[in-house]
């Protein structure tokens, strides 16, 4: 691949095509990672919302049988072959399992929004998460259709897994040629693959150096690797509900960026490797400093307690645990969720318990306070969020889809009325979204007549 660094290549907000503010590179077969470098990336990385990707796809002919296995229903019909473009630059590689439902380029889900808040800019100047996953098909409506057993069973095939690892070599192949990669093995299954990747010699040189916290360096397709294992899912914290994976994820995320420290400041010391050393002196600062957020996280909680029921125990109603991941220890977010819980009971909700606005609130202020805006009365601007468009807030497709919608239909609450999750994420596909506005004429004419 040639320098990268054009700013004929950025996508500035003002030429969005998707939400993900990103530009795309067609080629499917980089060449070596020495055409960019950390410096590249700096000078070009001027916002969270430039992004480079480069299109990757299956590489093992036949491979695809042993993914089909893995659904409830039939391909095409229950999900859609998806595979995430690698991000060029500096960004955290994740070797995960499946995407999100209804993914699409770009698209950030909930655990990757509380990762991002996590992991320090400093050290991963990519403000997006690089994801690799062992099944490349999307869910059309939610992961029940996928069988994680049928997953872990093809974990171990060899086609799979040099296809997942010749996936994975595309990403190493965008990183920064003078930085060691960090990647995040995650949960069991991946694991398992891991471990046949070092079986068939894809993973070799593998060295611990850092034993307690299963972090190892080792060859991956001769690219330089410091990679993480023997930990769970990141999406496992918010399915389980449970505070020992909080913990975990917390503690996760912080070695994540220890490791991210240690490539940074080898890299700034022209060093070609990790000492065990040097990472252990990183992950002790970093753990020290997460000690310092839980007690502050623990004291946010009490706080938003009183100020949503008035109970200063940190303890939330079961139906509102998600909660317990906001950032009550920030007084900025107090303010803000202080300031919707003046606009009435049922609109705090709407907005606070649909989406993932309730990870990171001051990221969505403005899109909150544009969409309450847009509607005569607050009972159907509640209803609006609630119907599934609070997932897809920041979108600017699915907004502009959603404004047409609206002006063409003409009627505040026809226009919520029509509205279901399962719509609204579908607006992200440009396609669907022409058909859907295109739909708005006959239900405005269906209104008119009635």
């Amino acid at each position: 691949m040639n320098r990268v660094h054009s700013s004929s290549l950025l996508l500035q907000p003002e030429r969005v095509d998707i939400a993900s503010c990103y530009s795309v590179i067609e080629s499917t077969s980089p060449s070596p990672s020495s055409a960019i470098t950390e410096q590249d990336q700096t000078e070009r990385v001027a916002t969270e919302l430039e992004f480079i990707y480069k299109k990757i796809d299956t590489v093992v002919p036949g491979v695809d049988q042993h993914y089909l296995t893995c659904f409830d229903g039939e391909v095409g019909i229950v999900a859609s072959k998806f595979i995430q473009d690698a991000v060029i630059g500096y960004p955290l590689l994740v070797q995960g399992l499946y995407p999100i439902s209804n993914d699409y380029q770009g698209k950030i889900g909930k655990t990757e929004e509380r990762m991002l808040r996590s992991i320090k800019p400093k050290y991963f100047p990519i403000l997006k998460v690089s994801w690799n996953d062992l099944l490349i098909y999307s869910s059309n409506s939610n992961n029940s259709v996928i069988d994680q057993s049928k997953i872990e069973k093809i974990s171990t095939i060899d086609d799979v897994v040099n296809d997942y690892f010749s996936r994975l070599r595309c990403h190493l192949e965008c990183v920064v040629a003078n930085r060691i990669p960090c990647i995040y093995i995650a949960g069991r299954t991946s694991q398992v693959a891991f471990e046949r990747a070092c079986d068939l010699d894809i993973v070799t040189d593998k060295i611990g150096v850092s034993d307690p916290y299963d972090i190892f360096q080792c060859s991956i397709y001769g690219r330089i690797s410091l990679v993480l294992i023997g930990r769970a899912h990141p999406s496992a914290h918010l399915l389980s509900g449970k505070s020992a994976s909080d913990k975990e994820f917390a503690e996760t995320m912080h070695l994540l960026n220890a490791m991210g420290r240690c490539t940074l400041e080898a890299m700034e010391n022209k060093m070609t490797r990790i000492t065990p050393d040097h990472l252990s002196v990183c992950i002790r600062v970093e753990l020290e400093e997460l000690e310092m957020e839980m007690k502050a996280q623990i004291e946010g909680r009490k706080k938003l307690t009183e100020l949503f029921y008035n109970d200063p125990s940190g303890r939330f109603p079961e139906e509102h645990r998600m909660l317990r991941y906001m950032d009550g220890h920030i007084e900025e977010v107090r303010e803000l969720v202080t300031e919707w819980q003046t606009w009435g009971t049922d609109i705090l909700w709407s907005i606070l318990l649909h989406g993932s606005i309730y990870l990171n609130p001051l990221k969505y202020k403005d899109s909150v306070v544009f969409w309450r805006g847009q509607f005569a009365n607050d009972d159907l601007f509640a209803k609006f969020m609630s119907s599934g468009a609070a997932r897809f807030l920041t979108d600017e497709q699915i907004k502009e889809s959603l404004l047409t919608m609206h002006q063409n239909i003409g009627h505040d609450e026809v226009f919520v009325n029509a509205l279901s999750y399962g719509l609204v994420g579908k607006l992200s596909n440009r396609e669907m979204a022409s058909n859907v506005v295109r739909m708005t004429d006959t239900l405005r004419q269906i209104f008119n007549d009635n």
